[in-house]
C-alpha cells in the first residue's frame, strides 16, 4: 500500500512536472511511477518524447497514449509576439480517465493488446476519404492569408473525389479535374497558376497519406503526374506570354510608357468616382507593397504625424516579420486625403459589406482585384492588361533601382535597402538564419523619398502636397 508520502508526492504530479522531466544521462529509456491508479506509469524515450503506459501487477505494459503539449504564440495588436498560450492536447488527466476505464472493465493486459492491434489493423484498412485529408491538411493552414481560397479551391475542383478512398483515386480522376482548370492553348486564361496551386495541394495530401501509411510510397503517383504538365514559365515559354501575376513595364530602353501611364492615373486623380481606387493605385505603387497590404491598411497602423507605416506580423506574407514603410510626402499626403473621407472606418480603403450566396459577408475593405483593375484600366479599359500588374509594382521599383544603383550608391543606398524595402528577408531559412538585414530607418526614409521624387520627376504626379510636406517635415 502507499504511504501518506507517497500520495504527497503523486498529488503534486502535474502535467507540469511530466513535460519537465528529462531522460537520465546513459540510458535509452526511463521509466517512472505516476501512481493514481497504482498501474499508471510513464516511459521517458530517448528523443525527449514521453508515453503514458498501464503497467500490471506482473509488470506487463501496454501504452495509453503519448504526452503531448503545443505552444501557440500570442500577438500583440501591431504584430509582434508577447507570448505563448500553453495547450496540453494528451496529458495526466487524459491517462488517468484511460486507466481507470480499464481497470473498472477489469480487462487483462493481454486482451488490452489484443484490442490494440485489432484497432490498429481497422485503422490500416478503414477507408481513407479525400474528404478526411483535406480538412488534416487545412488545418496547417489556418494562419494563411489566403485560408479561404484553399477552401474555395477544394469546394470548385476536389468534389467529384472528395468521398473517394485516397487508395482508389486514379490519374485519369486528377487529369479530368486539370481539364475543368487549364486550357494549355490560351494565353491570357489559361489557368496555369490554378494548375500549379492545386499540383501543391494534392502534392501535400498524398505526403500525408504516405506518412500515415494509408498508401505507399510507390503509389503517391503525383511527382510523375506533375512532370506530363508544364511550369508556368514553361506554358509562358509556349505561349509567348510574360507571366501575368508578375508583369512590369518594359523600362529596358526608356520610361515612354511610364510616363503615359503616370499620366493617364493623374487624370483618374480628378474623377470623383474614381478617387478611392485610383489612391489606392497611387499608394501602392509608392510604396510596393503586396496587393492585400494595400487593400487591407488600416489606419491603427498608420502614423501621419510621423510618415510611418507599420503592417504588423499577422499581415504580412510570412507571417514572421512585421513591416515598415516610411512614407515619402507624396504617400504622406494621399493618406491625409483619404483621412477626411475614411477616418470613421478601421480600414484606410473601406467598401460597403454584400451578403455572400452562403449567408457570411464580404469584407470591409478593398479587395486587392481592385487595385489591379485601377492599374489596368487606368486611361482606357484594359489598357494597360498585357503590360502591368499589382504585384508587378515591385518589379518596377526593383527595376528602376537597379538602374539607378550609382545615384543611389551616392546616397549610401544599396540592395540591402530595396530588398528591405520589399519585405525580402533572404532567399532560404538558412540565409535568413546567418545573415542578418539591419533595417537603418534614415536611410529607408531616404529611399522612399528619392523613387516618389524620381516618379513625379518623370511625369507629374499631380498630387498637391500640404505645405509642411513640401518643406520636408515629416517625408
Amino acid at each position: 500500500m502507499e504511504n501518506s508520502s507517497d500520495r504527497q508526492k503523486f498529488e503534486t504530479i502535474d502535467d507540469v512536472y511530466i513535460e519537465n522531466l528529462s531522460l537520465p544521462a546513459g540510458k535509452a529509456r526511463a521509466t517512472k511511477k505516476l501512481g493514481y491508479p497504482n498501474e499508471l506509469w510513464l516511459w521517458i524515450n530517448r528523443g525527449g518524447t514521453k508515453t503514458f503506459i498501464f503497467r500490471d501487477k506482473r509488470g506487463k505494459t501496454v501504452p495509453i497514449g503519448k504526452f503531448e503539449v503545443d505552444y501557440i504564440p500570442i500577438y500583440r495588436a501591431n504584430g509582434e509576439q508577447k507570448g505563448q498560450n500553453r495547450v496540453v492536447k494528451f496529458g495526466i488527466a487524459d491517462a488517468q480517465k484511460i486507466a481507470y476505464q480499464w481497470i473498472n472493465e477489469g480487462i487483462d493486459i493481454n486482451e488490452l493488446k489484443e484490442r490494440k492491434i485489432k484497432e490498429k489493423t481497422e485503422q490500416k484498412t478503414k477507408p481513407r476519404l479525400f474528404c478526411n485529408l483535406w480538412q488534416e491538411y487545412l488545418k496547417t493552414k489556418t494562419r494563411c492569408a489566403t485560408y479561404k481560397k484553399f477552401i474555395q479551391r477544394y469546394d470548385k475542383y476536389f468534389a467529384s473525389i472528395a468521398k473517394k478512398d485516397i487508395s482508389k483515386i486514379t490519374q485519369d480522376d486528377l487529369r479530368a479535374i486539370f481539364k475543368t482548370c487549364y486550357r494549355e492553348d490560351e494565353q491570357k486564361y489559361s489557368g496555369i497558376h490554378t494548375l500549379q496551386m492545386l499540383f501543391r495541394d494534392l502534392n501535400a495530401i498524398y505526403a500525408l497519406a504516405v506518412t500515415e501509411e494509408y498508401i505507399k510510397p510507390k503509389d503517391n503517383f503525383i511527382p510523375a503526374l506533375r512532370k506530363q504538365y508544364p511550369s508556368i514559365d514553361e506554358h509562358n515559354t509556349k505561349t509567348d506570354r510574360q507571366d501575368a501575376h508578375h508583369k512590369t513595364f518594359d523600362i529596358s530602353e526608356n520610361y515612354e510608357i511610364l510616363k503615359e501611364f503616370l499620366h493617364d492615373l493623374r487624370e483618374a486623380w480628378h474623377n470623383p468616382r474614381k478617387i478611392q481606387g485610383t489612391r489606392a493605385a497611387y499608394l501602392h505603387i509608392l510604396t510596393c507593397n503586396r496587393p492585400a497590404n494595400t487593400a487591407k491598411a488600416r489606419w491603427a497602423d498608420i502614423d501621419l504625424q510621423k510618415g510611418v507605416w507599420k503592417i504588423p506580423a499577422r499581415d504580412m506574407k510570412d507571417k514572421k516579420r512585421a513591416h515598415t514603410i516610411y512614407l515619402s510626402n507624396f504617400a504622406q499626403q494621399i493618406l491625409r486625403d483619404q483621412w477626411i473621407r475614411s477616418q470613421n472606418y478601421e480600414y484606410v480603403f473601406p467598401v460597403r459589406q454584400q451578403k455572400r450566396k452562403d449567408g457570411t459577408m464580404s469584407e470591409p475593405h478593398m479587395k486587392p482585384e481592385s487595385i489591379l483593375a485601377a492599374i489596368q484600366n487606368t486611361g482606357a479599359r484594359h489598357k494597360y492588361f498585357d503590360m502591368m500588374s499589382a504585384h508587378g509594382c515591385r518589379h518596377l521599383f526593383k527595376n528602376i533601382c537597379s538602374q539607378n544603383a550609382v545615384e543611389l550608391a551616392k546616397l549610401g543606398i544599396g540592395d540591402n535597402e530595396s530588398e528591405i524595402a520589399l519585405a525580402h528577408h533572404g532567399k532560404s531559412k538558412i540565409e535568413r538564419t546567418y545573415t542578418t538585414h539591419p533595417v537603418n530607418a534614415d536611410k529607408m526614409a531616404i529611399l522612399w523619398q528619392w523613387y516618389a521624387d524620381f516618379l513625379n520627376n518623370l511625369e507629374n504626379l499631380g498630387i498637391n502636397l500640404d505645405d509642411d510636406l513640401k518643406r520636408g517635415k515629416n517625408g
